[in-house]
């Protein structure tokens, strides 16, 4: 290819355009400003408007809103299962350290006994 016409740019040289993506499942919001999606929607999403990666910002059927990556973008799928499973693996050792001390109540009241 000619070198002229082709090459590397700084990202922030570069404007991130509009796409035309499709949800491939239904979503129905789960915040104010998200949102509505049914399968097979076209949406027009607009990835560089908002400064979280989570979520885009769309307009689909004459509304405008968010939508989430995760649905919409199969290469974000992956860093969302990541993070919903360190979410829960959090959840899961808060959860046992705020119950180890009841436990240990209820132990030593047996062992008493």
């Amino acid at each position: 290819s000619d070198p002229s016409t082709a090459g590397l740019a700084p990202a922030n040289y570069l404007v991130a355009g509009d796409v035309l993506v499709s949800s491939s499942v239904d979503f129905d919001p789960l915040a104010k400003g998200d949102l509505t999606l049914r399968r097979g929607d076209q949406m027009l999403v607009r990835p560089g408007a908002l400064p979280a990666r989570a979520y885009w910002f769309a307009r689909c059927n004459g509304r405008r809103g968010y939508a989430p990556r995760y649905l919409l973008d199969p290469s974000w799928r992956a860093q969302g299962k990541i993070a919903v499973s360190l979410i829960w693996a959090r959840y899961r050792l808060h959860r046992d350290r705020s119950n180890a001390p009841a436990a240990a109540q209820a132990r030593a009241a047996t062992t008493v006994s």
